[in-house]
């Protein structure tokens, strides 16, 4: 199973945890989180996408490692506990020195050490995947007060603006209403 969709599953539970207060759904959730980041995380290379034969395979994809920063940053925001937290810092740290484009802004696909076979040898930067990426950014920065969060969070939302393509509204609506307005904290 992927990491990405996984990190999402976790999400959707934590949030069902928080809306009907179900521990069940908590517990079921962050047992998954632990298990993950423990089997498929190595620091410098970030999550791996799957396990093949008790092996890690496949580091880095930028799908991953948004999808997974956002279950632990989920994961902190529902048991305050800070590991969560520092997790979700060293993938960022991976995320931004592995797929960063430190040039133009914004997220590879993949890491540049990736197999360059056909079309793999052509640089891509989602934009999908990178407004996915500005919102956790974002959620980050407000977590931890860090401006290298906001920075980058603003730099993939620039290099989204920047391309001629038809661009997803309703993600880039989110991720600029996620970046400049303040959340509330009760």
């Amino acid at each position: 199973s992927y990491t990405s969709s996984n990190a999402r599953m976790i999400s959707a539970y934590l949030r069902a945890y928080q809306v009907l207060g179900d521990p069940h759904f908590r517990a079921l959730a962050l047992g998954v989180l632990d298990l993950l980041y423990a089997e498929r995380y190595k620091s410098g290379l970030g999550m791996a996408r799957l396990v093949v034969e008790e092996e890690p395979r496949v580091f880095g994809l930028l799908e991953d490692q948004v999808a997974f920063v956002r279950a632990l940053c989920d994961g902190f925001q529902s048991t305050g506990a800070r590991r969560y937290l520092q997790r979700a810092e060293a993938l960022v740290a991976d995320l931004i020195s592995g797929l960063g484009d430190s040039a133009g802004g914004g997220f590879y696909d993949r890491p540049q050490s990736s197999p360059k076979l056909g079309l793999l040898r052509m640089p891509y930067k989602p934009l999908e995947t990178n407004l996915r990426a500005s919102l956790v950014l974002s959620e980050l920065f407000y977590l931890t007060g860090q401006p290298l969060y906001r920075n980058q969070s603003e730099r993939a939302l620039r290099f989204v603006l920047s391309t001629e393509a038809a661009l997803p509204l309703a993600s880039l609506g989110s991720a600029v209403d996620r970046l400049t307005r303040y959340p509330v904290h009760v």
